[in-house]
């Protein structure tokens, strides 16, 4: 995938842990949540959040991406206290994805240590300013 791509992502969802051990150094990991479990077909990476970012924590990755599913495109705000606890725990930069609803919770974001967010509906309806991600 790197002939093509200078950015690699193994998401939860469709990713294994022998895939993650076999990537190599340098991919991002998206922790892919449903309902607040992970989403995976692999038994291996379906265990409480905090447990598999440590196990994470062992890997060379670029950064741990936590995408929640269930909040993508609701603006339903974010887990604050879940997402303070993965940032406590990873030794990798973390990024936030899903349920954004605009600047509030990016600040918020930035105050607990997340070092980037991923927005879409937020800046589709002007919830945050086209200006803030340039």
């Amino acid at each position: 995938a790197r002939e093509i791509a200078d950015s690699v992502i193994i998401g939860t969802e469709a990713g294994s842990m022998n895939l993650i051990r076999n990537a190599g150094s340098g991919i991002s990991m998206s922790c892919d949540m449903l309902g607040g479990s992970i989403l995976s077909s692999d038994e291996s990476l379906r265990i409480p959040l905090p447990d598999l970012v440590k196990i994470l924590n062992d890997f060379e990755i670029r950064d741990l991406i936590l995408l929640d599913i269930s909040r993508v495109g609701t603006k339903s705000g974010i887990d604050i206290d879940l997402i303070e606890e993965v940032v406590k725990t990873s030794v990798h930069p973390v990024l936030i994805g899903g349920g954004i609803r605009g600047m509030e919770d990016i600040e918020i974001l930035k105050k607990i240590g997340v070092d980037g967010v991923l927005v879409g509906t937020a800046i589709h309806d002007r919830s945050i300013p086209l200006e803030m991600v340039k």
